[in-house]
């Protein structure tokens, strides 16, 4: 079932350390999933660094990464919180909507994190 789902991936990006608490993190994207309509499954704090938030239609990953390095930064990031979505609903899924609910938790974050930058990872961005 796992290999049935398409996603899009982002991250928000801090170049000094930061701490960003993951469970307030995920209930901000989970508020934000609700602002949108969705029905929540579920938020579960898998981790210190690393958390789920579910629909009916979409899971939510959000994973703090330290030290993170990218080919498009100058310098290496202090911390990367990255957040994929990924859609239940391959066959009927879009790109455009996904990637829709993709930026409305974006910016959900950026509100409430704050970062130095937002950074897409898919080659196919809205």
């Amino acid at each position: 079932m796992a290999d049935a789902l398409t996603s899009g991936t982002a991250g928000l990006i801090f170049l000094k350390d930061r701490d960003i608490d993951i469970v307030a993190a995920a209930n901000h994207v989970a508020r934000g999933f609700e602002a949108l309509g969705h029905h929540l499954t579920g938020v579960h704090i898998l981790s210190d660094t690393s958390a789920q938030v579910g629909t009916n239609s979409h899971d939510l990953t959000l994973d703090l990464r330290e030290d993170y390095t990218s080919d498009v930064l100058a310098e290496t990031a202090q911390i990367c919180l990255r957040v994929k979505l990924a859609d239940h609903q391959a066959a009927r899924a879009s790109q455009f909507a996904r990637d829709a609910i993709l930026a409305r938790c974006l910016q959900t974050l950026n509100a409430a994190l704050c970062p130095d930058y937002i950074q897409w990872k898919d080659a196919n961005f809205l």
